[in-house]
This record gives C-alpha cells, sequence and structure tokens, in this order.
C-alpha cells in the first residue's frame, strides 16, 4: 500500500510526528499509557523494536533493565538520542534484526505493529533473536470495531487500523502458535483521549517463547 502524503509528511519529520501523536492522544501529554506496559525489572536485556522519537521508552524509567532502542527510521532514532531518550539507539528493519541468535530477554514492540506490513518476517526474527522462553509484548491501539473510514487506514500505513480488537486477538494468536509463541496474558484499556473517543483501545499482548 503507497502511503499518502500526509503520511510521507509525518514519518519524515520528527515535528509532525510528535504533534500528531499529541493530538491523537490528548490530553494523555505524561504519555501514561506507556506505563501500562508490563517491563521486567530484573536486569533482563530488552529490545524496544520500533523506538521512534523515544516517547515510548519512557516505559523503563525505573526499571532495572538494560534497553536497545531499535528503529528503521533513521532520522527519529537521531532526534531520539540527541534527546536522550534512547539508552543504545540502533537503526535497523524489523525484518532483519541485526543481532545475535538469543541475544535477548524481552522483545517489546510499542505503537509500532500498525507500522509493520510483513508480520509473519517480525515474528520469525523476534523467536530467533528471543532466548528460550524469552517474553515477547506487542503494545498498540486498536479500533473496538473496524476503523471508521478509509482515511485513517491509509494513513495508518498498515493492518492494524482496519481490524477490530476481535481481528487483531485472532491475528496475533495465529502469527503466536505459527512461530513458536504462547499467549501468556492480554490486557486491554480504553483511552481517555481523543482517540478513546473514536473507540480505541489500548491492547497489550504477552507472549512466552515455546523454543
Amino acid at each position: 500500500m503507497k502511503p499518502s502524503l500526509l503520511a510521507r509528511i509525518n514519518y519524515s519529520s520528527v515535528y509532525a510526528y510528535e504533534l500528531l501523536d499529541t493530538i491523537v492522544h490528548f490530553p494523555d501529554l505524561l504519555l501514561k499509557r506507556f506505563y501500562k506496559i508490563r517491563v521486567p525489572s530484573d536486569n533482563s536485556l530488552v529490545l524496544e523494536l520500533g523506538c521512534g522519537t523515544g516517547r515510548s521508552s519512557r516505559m523503563f524509567a525505573g526499571k532495572n533493565v538494560r534497553v536497545v532502542n531499535a528503529d528503521i527510521n533513521k532520522t527519529f532514532v537521531a532526534y531520539g538520542n540527541k534527546k536522550k531518550r534512547l539508552d543504545r539507539p540502533v537503526v535497523c528493519s524489523a525484518y532483519a534484526l541485526g543481532f545475535c541468535t538469543n541475544a535477548f530477554d524481552v522483545v517489546i514492540v510499542p505503537d509500532a505493529f500498525h507500522h509493520i506490513l510483513n508480520h509473519e518476517q517480525l515474528f520469525c526474527e523476534c523467536n530467533r533473536v528471543l532466548k528460550r522462553e524469552g517474553i515477547f509484548i506487542i503494545f498498540d491501539i486498536v479500533m473496538e470495531k473496524k476503523a471508521p473510514n478509509a482515511v485513517i487506514n491509509h494513513f495508518a500505513d498498515g493492518f492494524i487500523w482496519s481490524l477490530s480488537v476481535q481481528g487483531f486477538l485472532e491475528k496475533i494468536k495465529n502469527l503466536a502458535a505459527a512461530f513458536g509463541f504462547t499467549v501468556a496474558e492480554v490486557t486491554m484499556n480504553k483511552e481517555k483521549t481523543l482517540m478513546g473517543l473514536l473507540g480505541g483501545i489500548d491492547i497489550q499482548v504477552r507472549m512466552v517463547k515455546n523454543t
């Protein structure tokens, strides 16, 4: 799917990206939604995959973890590093993670799953870099029902926005079964934001690697 002009502007400008993110999640200016992500505090090595400009990285505040922050957008990564939001910034694709096999205890994809078009390759790579019984967490926003119009789908440039909560969970469970994960926990919270008024639900899926 070819992204719209608005989408291209959004993903080429950190200022446009952060402004839009602030608007759609207003009035959550402190980004408390990211504190809902269950981050371990046991000195785990964590891969934050899809870190963007580092807004989601506040989830690690006060946690005893070692973090590698990765994103394909080098402009966003450079900006997040400049703002001192990132611990160990890395530019790489979710389809070809430049890390050793069995390297991480935890992989977290925060608000980025809907930007990834090849979910099969994502799951394959996350399985590869995770240790046995490693934790794979996907945190994203999905509409309660099917996305209200094609404009939102086109702008979001991914699949989640065209799925209902039920469709999203079915997709995740099928991917987990196909790529060696067990779904351990699913939590859902309706956002108290503009996206919440439109029917947006924050979903967190916690999976465990089987082999």
